[in-house]
């Protein structure tokens, strides 16, 4: 039943947007590409020892289109790694598309800046992290301007526990939904 009313939500919102939206591309200049989406990752590093941890993010994010194809804007993320503890990040990221203005699939490249806070539950203590995600993927569009979003990322983060720093990596596959507003 709750999956039947979200698909009910989705489709009052969805319809009147694509029905609304001017006769533009979504990745053409002003354009504005609001997202959400979660994702399932692999982590590993100096605070995981040899063994890699399962973790899952949801986030969102806005990019304004300066000139077509190339976007700036800004992304927000909160993730759990393996009920240990919660980490929320916030930073500028660029995407760059690699398609013509008038396809149906926009393959981009993304590179995003993450300022975190986040705690630990084991060690019982807070910490400091920057992140430095680099993403490739795909919008593909479903409405005029409403697309399914696909990306891969790799993730260098940095944490800071009291005064001992470490470095992980993480690897994922995220899913979800953008709109353009034209």
């Amino acid at each position: 039943m709750l999956v039947k009313k979200f698909i009910w939500i989705l489709f009052l919102i969805l319809v009147p947007i694509n029905l609304y939206s001017q006769n533009s591309y979504p990745i053409n200049r002003k354009s504005i590409r609001l997202d959400g989406n979660a994702s399932f990752n692999s982590i590993g590093g100096d605070s995981y020892g040899d063994d890699r941890s399962n973790s899952i993010s949801i986030g969102s994010g806005v990019l304004y289109f300066i000139m077509p194809k190339f976007a700036i804007g800004g992304i927000c993320d909160i993730y759990c790694v393996d009920n240990v503890g919660v980490s929320l990040g916030i930073g500028p990221s660029i995407n760059y598309y690699l398609c013509n203005l008038d396809s149906k699939m926009y393959p981009f490249l993304g590179i995003s800046i993450l300022f975190g806070h986040g705690n630990d539950d084991i060690l019982g203590c807070t910490y400091t992290e920057n992140r430095f995600l680099f993403t490739g993927g795909f919008d593909i569009m479903i409405f005029k301007n409403a697309a399914l979003s696909l990306k891969f990322f790799h993730q260098i983060e940095r944490r800071k526990f009291r005064d001992v720093i470490f470095v992980n990596n993480k690897f994922g596959t995220e899913i979800g939904f953008s709109l353009f507003f034209l």
